[in-house]
């Protein structure tokens, strides 16, 4: 992944700007005295140390590449319009499997209710609102020991199962669900046609006598929210809970007797079930996404969980710090402000990774020798990360580096997303911008 960013600058002009980059590292050095990082030096040593933070950064917004969203704790399901991000939309697919080994129904059943229930996970993006959802029968197998990735299609039938009258669900993780006199964990109950039932218990014999040949038979569902009539939030379920699950019910004639059964097929560890994400820019500030475009991050830039967006940041002229005789670098830390929203709240917690000479994403060494921070202080609304060991190594040479990437944390379980300040966000406070605080000996 190489950078598309584009300087403006005419070599001259680039040429005079590095000329002035080492003497800015140089006289904009002072004692430590900000509240990042001095707190983390013996107040010993603040006299032999100097720190800056004025270094220059560029900060560009870009599209996040497909990940696995396969075999996950949860899936999501959801839609919503996101005056920023455009419409993020989460769909899932998933296999159901016989609960009981080699079942056998009456064959004089009668389907009362058909429904797939989805227990909530106490997750939510955005807000509780009434969805359309729709839930389509797969043509093509999905495959346990497979990865899927946020972007895959598989195969389905388009006619919706979902009974016509039943296809508007208020979407809310904190709802009471009572079902017969019972009051069970908070959760979606799809009220699918009797059809599926009748599939279902009238399955030929070999079709039940395993799972595997019952996968073979009936391969699944595609649940997805109908986006022309939805619009609130992303959710997520467990899958694996015990309360998930596929169940039928019905009744039969039994000797002149009606009696009532039920029989429920189960989604868990041994099925699989992937969530897809669809990001539309339209009309948005990241529009030029659409067309794998970057967007300038020096005022405002935005990552975006569930293969949204990412942060690429450049410190261009870091190695100016070499010209310096014996420098050795105490702490590093990239300061990241971020906008503090009600509806679309920040990510608990933000990664950073650094891009190779081949343009691949590597985990910095802080993450493995140490504690690089990340994690969001909602009393300064900022991001701190700690990257000491990381500068370091660029600067002997150690680490050939293309830029750092800001990303999600969460990102195959989660839509949420953060506003981060770019490094020009304010001209009268610096502590609005992003910055790269330097705290160094030479």
């Amino acid at each position: 992944m190489k950078s598309s960013f584009f300087y403006k600058n005419s070599l001259k002009q680039l040429g005079l700007f590095m000329f002035f980059a080492l003497p800015l590292f140089i006289t904009s050095c002072k004692r430590p005295t900000t509240d990042v990082g001095g707190d983390l030096i013996p107040e010993e040593d603040l006299l032999s140390v100097n720190q800056t933070d004025t270094a220059t950064l560029f900060a560009q917004t870009v599209r996040e590449d497909s990940l696995q969203t396969s075999d996950l704790s949860t899936v999501m399901l959801g839609t919503y319009e996101d005056p920023i991000m455009g419409r993020t939309t989460a769909s899932f697919y998933t296999q159901v499997q016989l609960s009981t080994s080699n079942p056998s129904f009456p064959t004089n059943a009668i389907v009362d209710s058909v429904v797939l229930s989805l227990v909530f996970s106490n997750r939510l993006y955005g807000k509780i609102n009434n969805q359309m959802i729709a839930v389509h029968r797969l043509t093509q197998d999905l495959n346990p020991d497979s990865n899927y990735y946020s972007t895959r299609h598989i195969a389905y039938n388009y006619f919706d199962e979902v009974k016509p009258d039943e296809q508007y669900y208020n979407m809310d993780p904190l709802a009471i669900v009572v079902v017969g006199t019972d009051t069970v964990k908070p959760q979606l109950r799809l009220q699918l046609r009797d059809q599926v039932g009748y599939d279902l218990l009238q399955a030929p014999a070999s079709a039940l006598a395993s799972n595997d040949a019952f996968k073979e038979f009936f391969k699944g569902f595609y649940v997805r929210p109908n986006i022309y009539f939805s619009n609130g939030g992303v959710f997520n379920f467990d899958l694996v809970d015990a309360a998930s699950k596929l169940t039928v019910y019905y009744r039969y004639d039994d000797g002149g007797t009606e009696e009532t059964d039920f029989y429920d097929f189960t989604i868990n560890t041994e099925t699989s079930y992937y969530s897809r994400l669809e990001h539309n820019r339209f009309g948005t500030v990241l529009s030029p996404l659409t067309n794998d475009g970057t967007v300038n991050g020096d005022q405002l830039c935005y990552v975006q969980a569930g293969s949204g967006t990412k942060v690429k940041v450049e410190i261009p002229y870091i190695e100016s710090l070499n010209a310096l005789d014996g420098r050795s670098i105490n702490l590093a830390q990239l300061v990241v402000p971020f906008e503090d929203e009600r509806t679309f709240y920040p990510q608990a917690g933000l990664f950073l990774a650094y891009e190779d000479e081949d343009g691949e994403l590597r985990i910095l060494p802080d993450q493995i020798f140490g504690n690089i921070g990340g994690t969001g202080n909602f009393v300064t609304d900022r991001y701190v990360f700690n990257i000491s060991i990381y500068i370091q190594r660029v600067l002997n040479g150690e680490i050939k580096s293309n830029g750092l990437f800001i990303l999600s944390q969460n990102a195959g379980v989660s839509v949420a997303r953060s506003v981060l300040h770019g490094p020009q966000f304010s001209d009268s406070d610096r502590n609005q911008n992003m910055r790269l605080i330097l705290t160094y000996t030479h």
